[in-house]
C-alpha cells in the first residue's frame, strides 16, 4: 500500500485524493503541543475512507528522564483517545530528536503505550538508526516505520521500485521513501512524505486494535524477545500460537549460537 504523512506544513494538499491509501498524521510534541491541523486532517480523511495513523513528535532534549518519557506518552493517548480514534489508528513515536541514543525513553514510551491501551505502537527512525546495534537491541520487539529517501520524482501512490538493499531489509514494516513528494491535481508547491506499506489493509486494521489474548506470551517467549532471538513478524506481532517453521528454527539457533559467542 501506499501512503503520505502530513502536518500542518501539508495543509495545502488537504482534501485531494492523489489515490494513496493512508495517511500519518502529526498529532502531539512534548507534553503540551497539538499539531493545529490535527482536526482538521482527521475529519477530512475520516470522509475519504483511508487508513489513519498518529504519530508523536518526542522531545528526549527537554524531557530527558523515563518520567517525562511517560508524560509523553499519557499525553498522546488523551490527544488520540479525544479525536476518538484511539483502536481505529495506528500509534507510532517519532523518534529523529536528539538525543537519539536514549533508547531507554524510547522505550518507556512505547511501553507505557502499549500498557496503557493495549496497542502495539511503531517506531519511526531513519534507516541508519534501524540498522544499528542499539536500536535492534533495545526495539526490536516494537514495528519500524523507516525513512530512507530514495532519489527521484515521485507522486503519492505511484508505483515505485524499490532497492534491493531495501528490500532486503526485513527490519521495516513501513518505508518512508521521499520527503518531496507530490500529490498529482495538488498544490505542486507543497512537497509531502511518501510511504509505502508492507502490511495490508487488514494487518494494518488488526495493528489499530488492542492485543488480542491469543497474543499474550509467556515469560520465555518474552525472554527470547528481549535477548533479540526473536523479532516477530511484519505485522508487529509475534503470532505466539503459529508452528516454527524449519526456516525459523535454525535462524533462532543461529542467533543463539551468536548469543553465546559474544
Amino acid at each position: 500500500m501506499y501512503g503520505i504523512d502530513v502536518s500542518a506544513y501539508q495543509k495545502g494538499i488537504m482534501g485531494v485524493d492523489g489515490g494513496f491509501e493512508f495517511v500519518f498524521i502529526k498529532a502531539t510534541e512534548g507534553t503540551s503541543y497539538i499539531s493545529k491541523s490535527l482536526g482538521d486532517f482527521t475529519r477530512t480523511y475520516k470522509m475519504m475512507e483511508k487508513l489513519i495513523g498518529y504519530y508523536h513528535f518526542a522531545r528526549p532534549d527537554l524531557f530527558s528522564t523515563p518520567a517525562g518519557a511517560e508524560q509523553e506518552a499519557d499525553f498522546f493517548i488523551k490527544v488520540i483517545d479525544n479525536l476518538g480514534m484511539l483502536g481505529k489508528s495506528l500509534l507510532v513515536l517519532d523518534w529523529e530528536k536528539e538525543p537519539v541514543n536514549r533508547y531507554d525513553l524510547a522505550v518507556t514510551f512505547l511501553e507505557r503505550v502499549k500498557s496503557k491501551t493495549g496497542i502495539t505502537p511503531f517506531i519511526y527512525a531513519s534507516k541508519y538508526l534501524v540498522e544499528s546495534g542499539d536500536f535492534q537491541r533495545n526495539l526490536s520487539q516494537y514495528p519500524v516505520w523507516m525513512a530512507a529517501w530514495i532519489t527521484g520524482n515521485y507522486y503519492a501512490g505511484e508505483k515505485i521500485y524499490i532497492p534491493r538493499n531495501l528490500e532486503l531489509n526485513t527490519m521495516w514494516s513501513i518505508l518512508q521513501y521521499s520527503s518531496s513528494g507530490k500529490i498529482r491535481d495538488g498544490n505542486q508547491n507543497v512537497n509531502v512524505d511518501l510511504n509505502y506499506s508492507r502490511l495490508t489493509k487488514t494487518q494494518w486494521e488488526r495493528l489499530c486494535k488492542p492485543v488480542s489474548m491469543d497474543e499474550t506470551i509467556n515469560e520465555y517467549m518474552k525472554w527470547a524477545i528481549d535477548t533479540g532471538l526473536f523479532s516477530g513478524y511484519s505485522d508487529g506481532l509475534y503470532h505466539p500460537k503459529d508452528p516454527l517453521t524449519r526456516e525459523q528454527a535454525a535462524t533462532i539457533l543461529y542467533k543463539f549460537k551468536t548469543l553465546l559467542e559474544k
